[in-house]
């Protein structure tokens, strides 16, 4: 397949996935920008790279479906971590996207949250039994 019909291909997963994301369903659309972003991410590898025009070519709708892919995260199935990685792609690919550092610290922001909650949860549950033991 070519870089051009990887590209077509992967837009039209970022709309099937924008739309299921305007919808409401996050996890629907986690699964479509991922099936787009799997066209076009072997492009940037390392080993085995695209030529340097399929990069230029496939760079727009890969930080696009990256960061898309995370905010679907941060509001669907809360895979924050996962979420952060697709930040960090999407920085990779374009270091001055200061939307990528924007959803990247959302993302951070989250997960932070997320363990302090278990954290505090965690102390309460080990008070109590602590309590039993001592009472």
């Amino acid at each position: 397949m070519s870089t051009q019909e990887k590209v077509e291909k992967a837009e039209k997963c970022k709309e099937d996935g924008n739309a299921k994301f305007k919808a409401g369903q996050f996890d629907s659309s986690i699964v479509a920008y991922e099936k787009g972003l799997s066209f076009v991410k072997d492009i940037f590898d390392e080993v085995g790279g695209g030529a340097p025009e399929d990069a230029v070519l496939a760079k727009p709708v890969a930080v696009a479906l990256s960061l898309n892919v995370a905010q679907a995260k941060l509001k669907g199935n809360g895979d924050l971590k996962s979420a952060i990685e697709d930040c960090n792609f999407a920085i990779k690919l374009e270091a001055s996207n200061t939307k990528a550092f924007f959803r990247r610290a959302q993302d951070a922001e989250a997960e932070l949250k997320r363990v302090t909650v278990n954290e505090a949860k965690a102390v309460k549950a080990e008070k109590a039994m602590f309590s039993k033991m001592f009472s």
